[in-house]
Formats: C-alpha cells, structure tokens, sequence
C-alpha cells in the first residue's frame, strides 16, 4: 500500500479494494506512526479543488471509484438532482488524509455517509461536503449517501 512513505501513486479506487474500510483504518495507522501520535489523534481530511501535483502530506491519497445517490457534487458545493437524473452520479476523485487536530466546520457542511455498497449495511466513514443552508434540509430527506461503485 505505501512504499517509502508514500501511498503507491498517490491513486487509489475503492472498486478495486476487497475492504475499503481495511484500507482506510490502514492509511490512518501509517499516518499515525510517520506523525508519531496516536491514531486517535488524527481525523480525517478531504479536498477536491487541490492541484494533485501538490499533495500536501506525504500519505494523502486520491480516492476514486465512488458514486453519489440523493444529490449532485461538482467538487465545490452539493445539490440536490432533478427527478429525472440517474440514481447514482459518479463522484469526482477527492484527496483524502489524515491529519492532527483537524475540525472540520458544521457551518455550511453536510455529513454524507459512505457506504461500502448500495445496500447500505456498512458505514465506512463520513464526508463532510459543503453546501448551502437551503439545500441541506432537501439533501437530508433525498436520503444522501455515497457508495463504493458496484
């Protein structure tokens, strides 16, 4: 998985994973130890809109093969979808780490879940995706999640 500190390619797509949840507790136990604190120290990260050349932390990965249900991310901001777009959106790659102290704000953010598959039986983490007050209240009752694609 990460070869001298770094994450192999810096790519990494959930489809292609037998647990994803395995490789992201792995990710945050090598962080851990290249940091030299305890992994209950450290919280995860996300961003869209860095250049990928430009990773900031040596274990940032750039995650792929995830799709959207319940609403449409264009990698600024989260909205809800017309009746007649498709149930599942794929999901625009998103650098993830783990980092110190991190608390991401409430303000302006929703928690969307993430789940290893459609049927919604494993929660791997949660994703903070910004957008704005007005659409929270519908994203919430269009039942948001993002999956692992099948």
């Amino acid at each position: 998985m990460v070869a001298q500190g770094r994450p192999l390619e810096n790519k990494v797509n959930f489809t292609n994973l037998f647990s994803p949840g395995a490789y992201l507790s792995a990710l945050r136990q090598q962080t851990a130890k290249s940091e030299n604190c305890s992994m209950h120290d450290l919280r995860p990260s996300f961003s869209w809109n860095a250049r990928y050349e430009n990773l900031s932390s040596k274990l940032d990965v750039i995650v792929e093969g995830l799709v959207l249900q319940g609403g449409k991310f264009d990698g600024t901001s989260l909205e809800e979808t017309h009746a007649s777009a498709p149930d599942f959106i794929d999901f625009p790659p998103m650098i993830v780490s783990f980092v110190r102290n991190f608390e991401p704000t409430k303000e302006n953010f929703l928690q969307t879940p993430l789940y290893s598959s459609s049927a919604r039986d494993r929660l791997l983490m949660e994703i903070p995706l910004p957008c704005s007050k007005q659409e929270r209240e519908k994203l919430i009752l269009a039942s948001i999640a993002l999956f692992v694609s099948e």
